[in-house]
């Protein structure tokens, strides 16, 4: 059975094995052709997405980012005890409790070559579970609006985990 395929292919004077690399380099070039559409066909909305972030859009949809190179220790501690709501993996949204914010040394004697914002810290409070891991979430908060932070989780008490984000 073989032989006779091999035959046929023969017959129309073309071997197995370019049959075989044709077909291959074709599926290869078809297999490209759509890749390269659907990442067009996705480039205009990553650039609404990249365009609505740099304008300051919210994460969780409307509104405008709060500026953390602008933001103070300050704006922080007036925001003690309130919640800030973290979209996480699986739009699972988390509650975390602001529990701190506080000034963190400089080091003194070096220079600084431009002004740039005092550093802090917060340190927020959320559910034993479930446990987010280190990395920036989408946070929104009833009066600072949205805002993208770092969080790191930092400890373990009896009402939660910690998570502290620093800016510096």
């Amino acid at each position: 059975m073989r032989a006779d395929r091999e035959r046929k292919g023969k017959g129309m004077g073309l071997s197995r094995d370019i049959v075989r690399r044709e077909f291959l380099t074709q599926s290869w070039e078809i297999g490209w052709a759509g890749v390269i559409v659907l990442a067009a066909a996705q480039w205009p909305v990553r650039i609404l997405h990249a365009a609505q972030r740099g304008i300051g859009a919210s994460c969780f949809g409307g509104g405008r980012t709060l500026m953390l190179d602008k933001v103070t220790v300050s704006v922080f501690a007036e925001a003690l005890g309130s919640a800030f709501r973290v979209r996480a993996e699986f739009n699972r949204i988390v509650d975390l409790e602001l529990v701190e914010a506080k000034a963190l040394a400089t080091r003194s004697g070096a220079p600084i070559a431009v002004p740039r914002q005092e550093p802090f810290s917060i340190l927020l409070r959320g559910p034993l579970e479930p446990i987010l891991p280190q990395r920036i979430y989408a946070l929104e908060h009833a009066s600072l609006g949205p805002l993208e932070l770092f969080l790191v989780p930092v400890g373990r008490d009896a009402k939660g985990i910690c998570y502290e984000a620093v800016f510096n």
